[in-house]
């Protein structure tokens, strides 16, 4: 399996932005492909190859495959490989071509300086190109981190020594998700609607705002497009995990773990492992490993473990319990 293509999104606000057939604007580091309703959108790849299905994109150098909604590399970038120094939880492989194959047998491929990471500790048999080349791939199997630094789940931070950078996300996919618009209408003029020259007084309904257009207007939590379109911003709604107590909550993907107090705290992975000091917790599938502070597992070398954040109450703060005592 190789990357998994990008679902083609709209995009909007764009600084430098190119000109694509129908008149929308693309980022200029971006590709116009054409979707099924015949408008033009944004690949966020330079080059990009545009899929035959209209929905989705893969870099230059790969193909389209709809069987298995993956990205794979045309026949002639597979050559005699090198086999490069081991990163954390992965193997990686380098082509002469420019592209980075994953695994003992390279059946994973990403683009060359990119760093394969699982998707999961448990079967390191899947893996995500992470952008950034001898990066560490953290324990969560979503995140990574440039090289030299480590990764700090709680704070969403790749953190060295005083110094916090931005998080880098794996490859991931992008939904496209369209609202039809509704006209602007001009301020004064109560129920009529505006269709002609755009004007700086205009009203939209409750929950909707107004275009750069001045036309147009598009609901909460969507954007607008140049060709009028309204694109769901793919906000998730927020969810959290409730805790065995059901007063105390953590956030979404998140695991309840009792603190050294007593206390509720959540750990920033998903069915994660509770460490026995009650202050780290490790990845679904590994073991703590409390002399070394890391988190192990047979056949994998070994993964730091990640610290805990206090857990949230549903009560009012005039409702708080004392915290749980330990048997």
């Amino acid at each position: 399996m190789g990357l998994k293509p990008c679902i083609l999104v709209l995009f909007v606000g764009l600084v430098s932005s190119k000109t694509c057939p129908d008149g929308s604007l693309c980022d200029t580091g971006d590709t116009c492909c054409k979707l099924s309703s015949g408008k033009y959108t944004c690949c966020p790849v330079p080059n990009a190859v545009c899929c035959p299905d209209r929905e989705h994109c893969c870099p230059a150098g790969y193909s389209c495959d709809n069987e298995t909604d993956a990205c794979k590399p045309s026949a002639e970038a597979f050559v005699q490989t090198v086999l490069l120094p081991r990163n954390p939880g992965s193997t990686t492989q380098k082509s002469a071509k420019g592209y980075a194959l994953c695994g003992i047998k390279g059946e994973h491929v990403c683009l060359d300086g990119h760093t394969c990471c699982p998707q999961s500790f448990k079967k390191a048999g899947n893996f995500t190109c992470c952008p950034a080349q001898d990066a560490v791939c953290c324990a969560d199997g979503k995140h990574c981190c440039p090289r030299g630094t480590t990764c700090d789940l709680a704070a969403g931070l790749c953190a060295r020594p005083k110094v916090g950078t931005p998080k880098l996300a794996p490859v991931k996919l992008l939904k496209k998700e369209q609202a039809k618009p509704v006209k602007a209408t001009v301020a004064g003029l109560k129920g009529s609607t505006y269709v002609g020259k755009s004007s700086a007084n205009i009203v939209c309904p409750p929950k909707y705002f107004a275009c750069p257009d001045r036309i147009n207007c598009c609901p909460d939590n969507y954007t607008c497009t140049f060709s009028g379109e309204c694109v769901a911003l793919r906000r998730r709604m927020p969810r959290t995990v409730p805790c065995s107590d059901k007063i105390h909550h953590c956030p979404d993907s998140y695991t309840c773990c009792t603190s050294p107090d007593g206390s509720w705290s959540c750990c920033p992975l998903k069915n994660a492992v509770c460490c026995p000091d009650n202050v780290h917790c490790c990845p679904k599938g590994t073991t703590c490993d409390t002399s070394h502070g890391s988190c192990k597992m047979n056949g994998l070398l070994p993964v730091p473990w990640s610290t805990k954040i206090p857990a949230k109450s549903s009560r009012s703060e005039a409702q708080k319990v004392a915290p749980i005592q330990k048997p």
